[in-house]
């Protein structure tokens, strides 16, 4: 399989599993699929259809980012999506981070835009854009951020009922 393959392969891995894990618990755009995964913007489960049908009632989202990460390579998550122009944590987004290693063993990591300005490397791609780089490394305890779903979900949950939406 080729080097593109394999990726294309593991984007869509990635994108699949945080759908799943999205669509059980809210209501789900996927606003655009990469090479390495996809984008998701997410909006509170409605549980009445009477709510549906409220079209002055505004709802607040958050945006998911699902990527692959594979031995060897590098995640790539655009400054855009982490942080406001201003520098602060855009703090409705995630990134969700499906890696596999050498011996095809899966993890899953699960970030706040303030841990990705924390712990990412930021740095302008070839493309002249501003991205935050993070590598998983055996030196980098990562650990912590191998959540559970229902941990991913209150993370989800709480920044969606901190939007101020005045």
């Amino acid at each position: 399989m080729s080097e593109l393959a394999k990726r294309n392969d593991d984007g869509r891995r990635a994108e699949s599993r945080t759908e799943a894990f999205l669509l059980d618990r809210f209501w789900v755009l996927k606003l655009s699929v990469d090479l390495d995964g996809a984008v998701f913007v997410v909006q509170p489960a409605t549980r009445s259809v009477d709510a549906l049908h409220q079209h002055t009632t505004t709802h607040s989202f958050s945006v998911v980012q699902s990527r692959s990460y594979r031995d060897g390579a590098e995640v790539e998550v655009a400054g855009s999506f982490v942080e406001l122009p201003d520098r602060k944590p855009q703090r409705q987004f995630f990134v969700s981070i499906h890696a596999v290693d050498s011996f095809g063993v899966a993890s899953d990591y699960f970030f706040s835009a303030e841990e990705v300005q924390s712990i990412f490397r930021r740095m302008v791609n070839p493309a002249g854009q501003e991205v935050f780089v993070f590598s998983i490394t055996d030196e980098r305890n990562c650990s912590q951020f191998r959540r559970k779903n229902r941990e991913k979900e209150s993370m989800i949950s709480k920044a969606l009922a901190d939007v101020d939406l005045q």
